[in-house]
């Protein structure tokens, strides 16, 4: 499948910006936040906005009604959640996206090469950049960016306390997620590829648009990318502490063919998830509700401001 072209853009930002800011992302303050912003953009942004979320906003009606009023640059400051929800007012539109990675995970910028310090991250928007087109999924006409996933890690992020995560970042969601190995059984699924149904027994499958997760060198497959056209269907068999423990260790020598606990399958179009009993959903890190869910597939559906790469002389 080939990979969409890098587009470099080597001048300097004059673009009407418009930040979206989640101020409860992360641990940093949001009042700091917006102080770097401000430093960073004055004098270098013809017009910029910054917007802080709330409860019940409908980010991607906020990202659609700035592009009408002609911002040429959104942002998303907050973690993957905020990310995905800009992210889905902006597919098939002209307009990139930017991202300033301030959550506890932050997969999508570590994907993407975008720096996860404040500082570079915000020299990187104001600076030389180059554009990149991936591909999205969607899941009942909602686009996302990395993932979604079903059994354990769902249940997982959707039992995650806010407040334990905001103190404790990556680690909150590793002890809930050992809590929740407790019990853990292999669960039947029907997992419709495109024109194949497989029945299988697993403790969750994921289905990647980004081959990185949790941690910054664990890749579910190296052959996991996010402009090629293509979603993978991962089937983790593992479930118990020492499975997941081979998992981990397989992944981060990148060789993920020699674990028979962990299966990853091409789908070109849809991938439909079906359990025997109903299994939580997640996407992006929000939780989707359970099974049944199907998975469409968006490719080169949206820009994305990355760092400029260096070229050979």
């Amino acid at each position: 499948m080939s990979r969409n072209p890098l587009i470099s853009i080597r001048v300097r930002i004059d673009l009407p910006t418009y930040f979206i800011h989640n101020p409860v992302s992360g641990k940093s303050d949001a009042g700091d936040i917006l102080a770097a912003i401000k430093t960073q953009f004055e004098g270098h942004a013809e017009d910029f906005e910054h917007f802080e979320t709330r409860a019940n906003d409908s980010i991607p009606d906020i990202v659609r009604a700035a592009v009408d009023r002609g911002f040429d640059l959104i942002v998303a400051a907050g973690g993957d959640g905020t990310v995905s929800a800009v992210a889905n007012g902006l597919v098939y539109s002209k307009v990139p996206l930017g991202i300033l990675p301030l959550g506890s995970g932050n997969a999508c910028a570590r994907e993407l090469g975008i720096p996860l310090d404040l500082e570079q991250a915000l020299d990187m928007l104001t600076g030389s950049r180059a554009e990149t087109v991936i591909d999205t999924f969607t899941v009942e006409g909602r686009h996302y960016l990395m993932n979604i996933s079903v059994g354990l890690s769902a249940r997982t992020m959707a039992s995650t306390d806010r407040s334990q995560k905001r103190r404790m970042g990556k680690v909150a969601y590793l002890l809930e997620g050992l809590s929740n190995l407790a019990g853990l059984r292999l669960q039947p699924f029907k997992v419709h590829i495109d024109d194949h149904l497989l029945r299988v027994r697993a403790s969750e499958i994921v289905v990647a648009n980004m081959g990185l997760v949790g941690f910054k060198t664990v890749r579910l497959s190296p052959d996991i990318h996010p402009d090629d056209g293509q979603l993978n269907v991962c089937i983790i068999r593992a479930s118990t502490l020492g499975g997941f423990l081979k998992l981990l260790r397989s992944a981060l020598r990148a060789d993920p063919g020699r674990q028979p606990e962990l299966k990853c399958l091409p789908a070109k179009r849809e991938v439909r998830i079906e359990a025997g009993r109903a299994q939580a959903v997640q996407g992006d890190g929000e939780p989707l509700g359970k099974t049944p869910v199907t998975v469409g597939i968006a490719p080169g559906s949206l820009r994305i401001r990355i760092p400029e790469r260096e070229t050979a002389a």
